[in-house]
């Protein structure tokens, strides 16, 4: 299982429409409206880092009111 956390920047106006249309996607688990450089978080879930990243670019990104995205993968730390 892979995870990720997209940090997306709206346009002045379509934040609640595009948390809606995030909301909406399948394996997305969750978005956030948060306060800083960024308008949104979402929390991605899929079988893989390929799933995340075509899911980010055919279907968050083709958002209307969607400005720009940061992917940023989570990653497994192992100790020893």
């Amino acid at each position: 299982m892979a995870e990720a956390f997209i940090l997306i920047n709206v346009s002045a106006g379509k934040v609640i429409d595009v948390l809606k249309a995030i909301g909406g996607i399948d394996g997305v688990s969750e978005v956030l409206v948060v306060s800083g450089p960024y308008d949104l978080i979402a929390r991605i879930k899929a079988d893989d880092f390929n799933t995340i990243a075509n899911l980010v670019l055919d279907r968050i990104q083709a958002i209307d009111g969607v400005i720009a995205t940061i992917t940023c993968n989570v990653v497994k730390h192992e100790e020893g």
